[in-house]
């Protein structure tokens, strides 16, 4: 639970550009003397003040005595405690982290300065300020731990960027390349781009290491596809990772290389199993959310191993100061190959909007689907809703094998919008045997043809948190359903679940934006 909850905060905060980054292991697992405390917010402190009971626990005064002397000895522990959670940090984030830990003001204040003073602080730009000395920006520092590492990691790639023995023969890439883009043509769009062309030429070149930058919907998963049929003709084994499960299945459906979470690899390799290897291909997608000392990890495993690393991200994880800059820096040491082009949408319009939109140039995008009225206004909540599930029901009679999904902010939302849809599809006889189960939702109905989501991972289903499939069968204590897939909704592999014994199912017709992250649909309603 730890380890998954690690993983799941990290991802959004890396999704929201934040070079933080939190760790499920204790302090002694880590190898820190610290001691953990309890703090009392300043409202429970006015509690107690007034003679009311409290449930939080006041700071140890005894601890945070020790705390003080060990950090007047050791100042590199908060050093630790700090690089564990963001590689580049000012005076401000010291401080923060001390007051975890030492509430006494002379003893904090004692303890500041020896930690500023330690031998492992390495200050990276000193503070700014304007001619009149108003201050601009602050110091930033890191370590000399984190220094060496990131030295370690730019000498690992360039040595891999020298070494051009990992290409593919031209006739397997060129035969790579005409299966991709008849695969397209014959499903009714484009072709290959020509970027996207060289970007596959590009990755199945000889560099040990390569980098590729391109806005969602550029076509990455599509050239990464074409990139490992071409691995494969070549003799080559190709793994795929990200930092997310649902980011690694995702990068496995739409590329068809095995993927798992970067921390899977590492406990993989950790128990002397999954190990690199020369005729091995390793492709990271959304590299930028990965922190500088797990990249690092990465690069230097497929260093040593003398297998080929591809790393895959997004233009904005390319940021100078942010959860990025480890991915930022090898691209710049190595070059990158970029795809600019959107292809997900099929209106050139809309094509433009997600550029914007990429580029954060929201008010543009907007602007896009105002002007073709793709934006509504409604009175009230309740409008609102009542306009969304007229619109889907219009758009199933319209175009009934279409994919399309409807989003919402608030919980609340997405139960009231999941309810009006399945009646309105209940009044048209589109459900049937229809039975009611206990889920971790609470009682939920669910019939032949209904639409799911599942809510938990669970490896022995192969299911994760968010995915969406449709009710083939419901019978007594069991839900047939088949998962989505690229073909097209209820179109993927089928699962039978036991509800007794995997009961985190709710309707599927309406979900999170959080929980929407990286599904693709013909049709999306916010």
């Amino acid at each position: 639970m730890r380890i998954a909850w690690e993983q799941r905060a990290n991802v959004h905060l890396a999704r929201a550009g934040l070079d933080v980054r939190i760790d499920h292991r204790s302090h002694v697992e880590r190898g820190l003397e610290i001691e953990p405390t309890q703090h009392m917010g300043v409202h429970a402190t006015q509690m107690e003040r007034r003679g009311k009971a409290v449930s939080r626990v006041r700071i140890d005064e005894e601890a945070a005595r020790r705390n003080a002397a060990l950090i007047r000895e050791q100042p590199e522990q908060v050093l630790t405690i700090l690089t564990g959670e963001k590689s580049v940090f000012d005076r401000q984030d010291v401080a923060r982290a001390l007051h975890r830990y030492i509430g006494e003001a002379e003893e904090f204040q004692n303890a500041l300065a020896k930690v500023m003073a330690a031998p492992a602080l390495v200050e990276l730009q000193s503070e700014q300020r304007d001619p009149a000395g108003r201050l601009v920006e602050t110091a930033r520092y890191s370590t000399r731990e984190m220094v060496a590492i990131e030295r370690d990691m730019a000498v690992s790639a360039d040595r891999m960027a020298e070494r051009r023995d990992r290409g593919v023969a031209g006739r397997h890439v060129a035969a790579a390349v005409a299966r991709q883009d008849g695969a397209i043509r014959l499903a009714g769009g484009a072709g290959l781009a020509v970027e996207q062309v060289a970007a596959i030429e590009a990755v199945t070149g000889p560099e040990r290491i390569s980098a590729v930058v391109g806005l969602a919907g550029a076509g990455k998963s599509t050239m990464l596809a074409a990139a490992r049929a071409a691995w494969e003709a070549q003799g080559y084994r190709v793994h795929g990772a990200a930092l997310a499960g649902k980011a690694a299945e995702g990068l496995e459906e739409s590329s068809g290389m095995a993927s798992r979470t970067l921390a899977s690899w590492e406990r993989g390799w950790e128990r002397g199993f999954d190990k690199l290897g020369p005729r091995d291909v390793f492709v990271i997608d959304e590299a930028g959310m990965v922190g500088s000392k797990q990249l690092s990890r990465f690069i230097t495993e497929a260093d040593l191993a003398g297998a080929k690393i591809v790393l895959v991200g997004d233009p904005e994880q390319l940021q100078p100061i942010g959860a990025g800059a480890a991915f930022r820096a090898v691209a710049e040491r190595v070059g990158m190959v970029e795809l600019e082009g959107i292809r997900r949408q099929r209106e050139e319009w809309q094509r433009a909007a997600s550029v914007d939109f990429g580029r954060h140039r929201t008010a543009e995008g907007l602007a896009a689907y105002a002007e073709r009225g793709a934006i509504n206004f409604a009175e009230d909540g309740a409008s609102a809703r009542g306009a969304i599930v007229r619109d889907v029901m219009a758009d199933m009679d319209l175009r009934p094998e279409g994919s399309w999904l409807v989003l919402a902010h608030r919980r609340a939302d997405v139960a009231a919008l999941n309810d009006a849809i399945r009646d309105a599809r209940q009044v048209r006889g589109e459900l049937t045997g229809e039975l009611v189960y206990q889920t971790t939702e609470g009682a939920r109905a669910f019939a032949t043809g209904d639409r799911v989501q599942f809510r938990e991972n669970n490896r022995e289903l192969g299911v994760k948190n968010g995915m969406l499939g449709t009710v083939a069968q419901a019978s007594e204590g069991y839900l047939s359903i088949r998962l989505d897939s690229a073909q097209g909704p209820g179109l993927g592999r089928a699962v039978s679940v036991s509800m007794a014994d995997y009961a985190a199912v709710d309707h599927g017709y309406v979900t999170t934006i959080h929980k929407s992250q990286g599904a693709t649909v013909d049709r999306a309603y916010v």
